[in-house]
């Protein structure tokens, strides 16, 4: 029987690199050599090391996730995006962080980003992730060590529940404490980052595996899934269970 031994899953990867970015400590590194998870430690090693310019390739997430960090820093940034990730929808984001106080003017494949860092001292305001939950998860991801509590409400959430989920399933491993109730999330003041949770492999891999090997009667080992997991694709299991795969 072969043996696999699977990458890290990008979407918990790009999740726990933005919460590390809020430690001291060197970001953790990973065996995957995904493109989205290689562009966002190297844009958050650059920010380390007191950088200003991201060249973050065709990323969506990398680019989501790294205006949230970005936004809660004063000073100027630009970050360098593929032709076909700058047509993306990004509107819902850049106007909800641009009431707290990011500046964004795009001109062609950049953004300009002039940052306040994040206003404290404003109305509720409504993060629209019709298009995305990922616009929910930068804001999230990077509300850590605020000074003051801090809420919003999110809206629109008709799918990708599931990463929603594992977004708040992963801040709460790092200590970040709020609440969330009828689309409000309200956060606490100071929640500093203690440690961030261990990666779990790829599991949208591993069902690709394990689907190949049972229709070709080709036995494989996948190792290290975890028992309970973050990652909806978890679901997998059962199914195959259920189709009569052992």
């Amino acid at each position: 029987m072969r043996e696999l031994e699977l990458a890290e899953s990008k979407s918990m990867a790009n999740r726990i690199l933005t919460i590390a970015s809020y430690r001291n400590h060197a970001l953790p590194e990973f065996k995957s050599q995904a493109e989205d998870i290689v562009d966002l430690s190297q844009a958050l090693t650059t920010l380390k090391n007191g950088g200003s310019y991201f060249n973050i390739r065709g990323g969506g997430t990398t680019l989501r996730f790294l205006l949230g960090r970005l936004s809660r820093l004063e000073g100027e940034f630009t970050i360098e995006v593929s032709a076909r990730l700058s047509e993306r929808p990004h509107e819902e984001l850049f106007n909800f962080l641009s009431a707290l106080g990011l500046s964004i003017h795009q001109q062609g494949n950049k953004y300009h980003l002039h940052s306040l860092g994040w206003s404290m001292d404003r109305d509720l305001a409504t993060v629209n992730c019709s298009q995305s939950s990922q616009f929910a998860s930068a804001i999230l991801l990077n509300a850590f060590a605020l000074p003051k509590p801090f809420s919003f409400r999110v809206q629109g959430l008709r799918s990708s529940l599931s990463y929603w989920e594992m977004t708040k399933n992963i801040c709460r491993s790092a200590n970040l404490r709020f609440t969330e109730q009828d689309g409000r999330v309200d956060v606490q003041a100071q929640c500093l980052v203690d440690s961030v949770p261990d990666c779990e492999p790829d599991l949208s891999s591993a069902f690709s595996l394990a689907a190949i090997a049972a229709i070709g009667n080709n036995p494989v080992c996948l190792r290290n899934l975890p028992k309970n997991s973050m990652q909806a694709d978890v679901i997998f299991i059962k199914l195959l269970q259920q189709m009569g795969v052992e």
